[in-house]
């Protein structure tokens, strides 16, 4: 459920003009976050862990493509 609300929280901070409401939202998403992480499976946590790395991993290698 917390990943849900981060998802979407996540979401609404991107997708907002308003500073406060995009903060606020970006709160509510790392909080949601960090509750996910630490009450998940072990499963769950290591696939979340993996594609963040996998996606700032070819984030760095596009970058480096770039330059």
């Amino acid at each position: 459920m917390s990943l849900a609300i981060a998802t979407v929280a996540t979401w609404v901070s991107i997708n907002t003009k308003e500073e406060v409401f995009q903060a606020s939202m970006a709160l509510i998403a790392l909080l949601s976050t960090l509750l996910t992480l630490f009450f998940a499976p072990l499963l769950l946590k290591v696939l979340i862990v993996a594609f963040a790395w996998l996606l700032e991993k070819t984030r760095y290698l596009s970058v480096r493509k770039i330059s």
